[in-house]
């Protein structure tokens, strides 16, 4: 038969596995969607995307060997075969139709690897492989900017980013993309560059003064 001290404890064994479950998921809530806000090195001022920490080297001097050749390309945003194609051109025009590897020539990308086109994971994989090979230098776009911040502030116990790709992306993509500079100098080309933000009538400490640098960059050392 039924013993009754059970039947009476069995509110009380609810509540209580009620009570455990309800403090484990807000304390599990709000660890997963707590966010932590960065601000700009040496500053203090908010930065545009500001849930992950800015890179350590917000600016990079380049030294490029000036007997190779040097391309820049502009926003890939995810178009991953029609960036494949682009550099067999890129080394036929400049080799002839020759058997050449990209490390043959010195590559520049002026940031936006991601969003828009189809194959996002698949550009900063292979843009990852080819600056760990040492031939290719990139720099930070705002899209690299927007994909960590939703890295940064999405989770499953709040709602799925609206990049699907970002399933496709790991670790190591996560912190090459964390490490990108804002901005490049090529001291031998004289040349400055980043994606956008700059006026070429104005000089950079002008332009700094008047804080319309895109990401911030009142803490970069230009050189």
């Amino acid at each position: 038969s039924e013993n009754p001290e059970m039947r009476g404890e069995f509110p009380k064994i609810f509540a209580g596995v009620l009570t455990l479950t309800t403090v484990l998921y807000f304390f599990l809530f709000d660890a997963g969607t707590r966010v932590r806000t960065f601000f700009a090195k040496g500053t203090g001022q908010i930065r545009l995307f500001n849930h992950f920490p800015p890179p350590d080297e917000p600016h990079r001097t380049v030294h490029v060997d000036t007997d190779r050749p040097v391309v820049v390309i502009g926003d890939i945003h995810g178009c991953f075969d029609e960036f494949e194609e682009l550099l067999v051109k890129i080394k036929d025009e400049i080799y002839g139709g020759r058997p050449m590897e990209h490390s043959t020539f010195q590559l520049f990308l002026v940031g936006d690897l991601v969003n828009k086109g189809p194959k996002s994971a698949e550009v900063v994989k292979k843009v990852r492989a080819m600056v760990e090979s040492g031939s290719t230098h990139v720099v930070r776009g705002n899209h690299e900017e927007a994909l960590l911040e939703e890295w940064s502030t999405t989770n499953v116990l709040t709602r799925r980013s609206k990049y699907s790709y970002i399933s496709k992306l790991n670790s190591d993509d996560r912190l090459f993309l964390l490490q990108l500079p804002y901005t490049m100098s090529v001291p031998k080309l004289e040349w400055m560059i980043v994606h956008a933000g700059l006026d070429p009538q104005k000089s950079l400490e002008h332009v700094r003064s008047e804080k319309k640098l895109i990401f911030t960059l009142l803490s970069a050392k230009f050189k």
